[in-house]
């Protein structure tokens, strides 16, 4: 457990971590099955799979990208509002990145 002088002080990032570490089965979100029809069911995704996930990402991130100096330099994303998204945000952390969303910019008009 967090004591009370560490709440509030730690990133997002860590604290995600510390869920996978300590409770690894904890569920973060839960995923329809079947986007056209919610009466399939749903998927639990773990700490543990958001933190195996955000650790990808990050890796993919920094190869991708190039290396620059900027403090929490920004990253556009332009995809859709879905578990993608935190996942790259929280990999951008990591990164010393941020992620700026797009989603709700028409880019079909230019």
């Amino acid at each position: 457990m967090v004591s009370q002088d560490e709440r509030g002080k730690r990133l997002l990032a860590c604290v995600i971590d510390s869920y996978a570490i300590n409770d690894p089965s904890k569920v973060w979100a839960s995923a329809p099955l079947d986007n056209d029809d919610l009466t399939v069911g749903f998927r639990d995704i773990s700490y543990k799979e958001l933190a195996n996930a955000v650790n990808h990402a990050s890796w993919w991130l920094r190869h991708m990208i190039a290396d620059t100096t900027a403090v929490f330099e920004t990253l556009a994303y332009a995809g859709p509002k879905d578990l993608r998204y935190p996942i790259l945000a929280l990999a951008a952390v990591k990164c010393g990145k941020q992620v700026g969303c797009l989603t709700n910019v028409d880019l079909s008009s230019s």
